[in-house]
């Protein structure tokens, strides 16, 4: 650990030996009032590590500290998941050469619960969940929130106006802000970006965040990461043939520790459910950042209203007849004419977080809403069959044609 002005650096070397990646430091930066809370010790690095290991091809993770036996069995278990769903069999697992720990890190006996608290809907719904079936006096109640520079965003200006933004709402819901900064994830994030964010998105979400929290191994009972997937739509995206996303519920859990178990909140919530239960809460409606779009972030606003979250969210908080009371989006940001302009443009969405909502707008009379969402979801529809249709024709040209369909092609788009 070193220390700078207010700050101190939990940093370590990482060395590539297949991959031919530079040597780089890894960092965790906390404010001087997190790092009170920090007990040194190597399982976050592990944590942090291994997927980028076993995605790059690296055979072994070495260190020399010591690290949790059962984090090294359950780690094992998320590669075995990971090859299965979106590697070959071939694909090499990464081996964990560590000294196992044989006595337990020192904890607070006082320590509580803890969650990454990044103000969107499923953050704030594991929040609120578990405050309603926790005892304030229990272990399992939430009283610190993670806040995270250097996983969805890369801007510094951005994430300063997310923290003084969320500190506020923090102190009404009796929530410790735990500020870390790493380029745990910035190491992968340039080329991760040209690929369209597929190993942030299908392998590495759950484990990054779980790095940050095992820094906080002794001083939180447990640590929980909001789910991006629920059980009552699970069975849709399998019936859509949609790959599991790297914060499945199958894989939090393992990232977990003999002292700091990772739990998957909200699971039995569709999204839909847990707008309403965050729009039970005043203070989280008008502190809430759905928003991907971090470069348009202002001190005033952090969310664009324009984008496909925004424009999902806005339709869930009218379904529930409190949009207007969310102040958090610009004036008459949704309209039938922005669905049918945006959504349309759009690959893919996941149309089954749309279709729920559906009863509840026509019962609102928003019909006008219902029909143009209905109408974009067939674009959108129809946009991937002749998208699959040109991949189809474009697999089978290469392979047996050497080509001719794409040179007719060319010669009429140019004649």
């Amino acid at each position: 650990m070193t220390k700078e002005g207010e700050r101190a650096r939990f940093q370590a070397q990482v060395t590539w030996e297949e991959c031919g990646r530079p040597t780089e430091p890894v960092y965790f930066d906390l404010s001087k009032e997190s790092a009170q809370l920090v007990i040194p010790n190597a399982d976050a690095f592990l944590v942090g590590l291994i997927l980028p290991a076993f995605h790059y091809g690296e055979r072994r993770i070495h260190i020399e500290e010591e690290v949790c036996p059962q984090l090294c069995e359950n780690l094992e278990v998320v590669q075995y998941w990971l090859r299965l769903w979106h590697y070959t069999a071939e694909h090499p697992l990464v081996s964990i050469e560590a000294p196992r720990r044989k006595t337990p890190l020192p904890n607070n006996p006082d320590r509580q619960a803890g969650f990454f608290f990044s103000g969107g809907i499923d953050s704030y719904a594991t929040l609120f969940a578990n405050r309603k079936a926790m005892p304030s006096g229990h272990s399992g109640y939430i009283r610190s929130g993670i806040l995270i520079y250097g996983l969805e965003m890369d801007d510094p200006a951005a994430f300063g106006y997310v923290e003084r933004y969320l500190r506020e709402v923090a102190a009404e819901l009796d929530i410790e802000c735990l500020s870390v900064r790493t380029n745990i994830y910035l190491l992968f994030r340039g080329e991760d970006a040209d690929n369209g964010f597929w190993f942030w998105e299908y392998v590495y979400g759950s484990a990054a965040l779980a790095a940050v929290g095992h820094l906080f191994t002794g001083n939180l009972s447990s640590i929980t990461i909001a789910s991006a997937e629920d059980l009552p739509t699970l069975p849709l995206r399998g019936l859509k043939m949609l790959p599991p996303w790297g914060n499945h519920p199958l894989l939090d859990g393992n990232f977990g520790s003999a002292e700091l178990p990772v739990r998957t909140g909200t699971l039995t919530l569709s999204r839909f459910e847990k707008t309403a239960l965050v729009s039970e809460y005043g203070q989280a409606l008008q502190h809430l950042r759905v928003c991907n779009r971090y470069k348009n972030y202002s001190k005033d606003r952090l969310n664009c209203g324009n984008c496909e979250k925004c424009i999902r969210t806005m339709l869930a908080l009218e379904a529930l007849g409190v949009l207007q009371s969310a102040e958090v989006f610009p004036e008459d940001a949704l309209s039938p004419e922005k669905i049918l302009r945006i959504l349309p443009r759009l690959d893919h969405i996941d149309d089954f977080h749309y279709r729920e909502l559906f009863p509840a707008l026509e019962k609102r009379g928003r019909r006008d809403l219902v029909k143009a969402v209905n109408s974009a979801l067939g674009k959108i529809a129809s946009n991937a069959k002749r998208r699959q249709l040109r991949r189809v024709l474009f697999d089978f040209d290469q392979r047996y044609m050497n080509g001719i369909l794409r040179r007719i092609q060319s010669s009429i788009k140019s004649a």
